[in-house]
């Protein structure tokens, strides 16, 4: 089995973790994200190992090449129920030190509207054979999403109640 690999302070795009329907997912259920290589040495370690980094179409001919790799998000159960493959993700809130929180299949939706600042992701690389094709496609196996700071959170949170995360919403009519 290939050695996992670790990116730090990765940027993330095209986010449909939940697995909604989309232009390039149109049935929906398929989950996944880019990680954006801004290090010239991790983007050709990658290609070395066989996976398929792409690269953003270009405006105009003379930007840079901006290269990524789709990562997949696979939760996988077995004919009971049971987990058998989960990715750990976790969001990181500055604004609340010491605490995160774990993300599952149907909280994923969270990572896919965040402000991200940066994450941590770790990926399982898997070597595939199908009808005389082979490759390598990322898979992930645990990301920590530190969300952007809120200046504002950060200015008022000494007003916070304690108990507003358990509080009734306030009924309009």
């Amino acid at each position: 089995m290939a050695q996992k690999i670790n990116i730090s302070n990765a940027r993330i795009c095209f986010r449909n973790i939940a697995g909604k329907p989309t232009k390039f997912n149109p049935k929906g259920g398929v989950r996944d994200f880019a990680i954006v290589l801004d290090n010239y040495e991790d983007v050709q370690s990658l290609i070395n190992m066989g996976f398929p980094v792409k690269y953003f179409n270009k405006k105009d001919p003379a930007d840079p090449d901006v290269p990524f790799l789709k990562v997949k998000v696979n939760f996988t159960y077995n004919d009971d129920g049971t987990e058998l493959l989960r990715p750990h993700i976790y969001i990181i809130d500055q604004n609340k030190p010491g605490k995160r929180t774990l993300i599952t299949p149907q909280t994923a939706e969270i990572v896919d509207q965040a402000e991200i600042a940066f994450c941590d992701i770790v990926i399982r690389p898997f070597s595939w054979t199908v009808n005389g094709n082979s490759g390598v496609a990322a898979y992930l196996d645990k990301m920590y999403v530190n969300l952007a700071v809120d200046e504002f959170e950060q200015k008022y949170e000494m007003f916070i109640d304690p108990d507003e995360e358990n509080a009734e919403p306030i009924p309009f009519e």
